[in-house]
């Protein structure tokens, strides 16, 4: 049998799990961002012409975070605005869908006979897994029909679960980054407040209240004036001739 030339061979595959699994763990420079996992998929299953990342939170409308050209995300739109297609099954029904030809293919009637139209003729779809109230899945499309092969689907679905981690591991360090923003500004707060408390003789409630007048008054976040006050041992210079709550 003869091999397929857009078929990636198992060690290009594997070289693009590496990258993948590499960015999860933080090795690279360059983040895991949705743009690349569509680029790393339409990679992996080559007989793609299109592939994008659909996601949605609790029971908001389902976006499309990023696609590899305008092709995947006028699909994307038509399922949409459908209600169907090969990438909604999978959110909802399947971690699986496929077609291998939208124009006459019964599953979505609506949605199909548009895709083709447009210039899909033929997709497959693989849920993401991840946690919480989030859903997701990669829609891989391409012009022809009876494109994808069994190793596609395969290849897809694990290419998947790398995704999926690689999702929620970006999530995660998102989450400890702006945990540590969050403590940091807390400490800021906590040092302004005594400092204020030690020089104007003020209540930890007071020299709060006076933090938070200063942080409204000149329109800006509290963290920055309790930066300020670290620094300089005073409340910034008030407006028009403001001065603080004793």
């Amino acid at each position: 049998m003869t091999d397929d030339p857009r078929r990636p061979s198992d060690p290009v595959l594997l070289a693009q799990l590496a990258d993948l699994a590499s960015a999860m763990l933080g090795t690279q420079g360059s983040a895991v961002t949705p743009e690349r996992l569509t680029d790393f998929a339409a990679r992996a299953v080559p007989h793609a012409d299109a592939v994008s990342l659909t996601y949605i939170r609790g029971s908001n409308a389902p976006q499309t975070l990023a696609g590899t050209d305008s092709l995947a995300y006028e699909i994307d739109a038509i399922q949409y605005e459908a209600g169907e297609g090969p990438c909604l099954d999978a959110l909802a029904e399947h971690d699986v869908t496929r077609s291998n030809d939208l124009a006459v293919d019964p599953q979505w009637p609506t949605f199909g006979p548009r895709a083709a139209r447009a210039g899909a003729g033929s997709s497959f779809g693989v849920r993401l897994f991840l946690d919480g109230d989030q859903r997701g899945a990669l829609n891989f499309f391409a012009r022809n029909t009876y494109a994808f092969t069994d190793v596609d689907i395969a290849t897809g679905a694990l290419f998947a679960i790398y995704a999926s981690q690689a999702l929620e591991a970006t999530a995660q360090r998102d989450k400890a980054a702006h945990l540590e923003v969050a403590l940091l500004s807390n400490r800021q707060i906590g040092m302004a407040t005594g400092i204020l408390m030690a020089r104007n003789q003020w209540t930890a409630e007071q020299a709060f209240d006076n933090l938070r007048a200063a942080s409204q008054r000149l329109h800006r976040k509290l963290r920055d004036i309790a930066e300020e006050v670290a620094f300089t041992g005073e409340l910034p210079p008030p407006p028009g001739g403001w001065r603080p709550d004793a």
